[in-house]
């Protein structure tokens, strides 16, 4: 798939259930060693950002692999 067909549903993931930091879901978006947003596949880095019931971020961190 070419960088530009993808879209932004492509380039992260859903988590749900109870995260480390007290949410209930957790978004992962992915990206590639230059920081471009990329499959799951073959990324490099991620960001993983945690939501409470309501919806507020209660935490982010990243990581690379």
């Amino acid at each position: 798939m070419d960088k530009q067909e993808l879209k932004p549903e492509d380039t992260c993931r859903e988590v749900l259930g109870e995260t480390l930091h007290g949410g209930v879901r957790t978004i992962l978006y992915f990206f590639d060693e230059n920081g471009t947003p990329c499959l799951e596949k073959g990324s490099k880095q991620l960001l993983a950002v945690e939501f409470d019931k309501d919806g507020h971020e209660v935490f982010t961190t990243h990581g690379s692999r």
